[in-house]
């Protein structure tokens, strides 16, 4: 599965019910999808990870 992070959007790709069971764990996390993505976006270890996903889905 994978999870590509945008700046106001979120893409999962994979099987049903890998999403299903990705978005049942974020919900104990977090309210809202806007919570996560603002969370994401907070990490800079994990931001550089973003980035390299978000570049990689642009160069397709």
């Amino acid at each position: 599965m994978k999870i590509y992070v945008f700046d106001k959007s979120v893409v999962f790709a994979g099987k049903a019910w890998e999403i299903r069971h990705k978005l049942k764990e974020l919900q104990n996390q977090h309210i809202f999808v806007t919570d996560w993505i603002e969370n994401v976006h907070a990490r800079p270890a994990e931001a550089s990870l973003v980035n390299e996903y978000t570049s990689k889905l642009n160069s397709l």
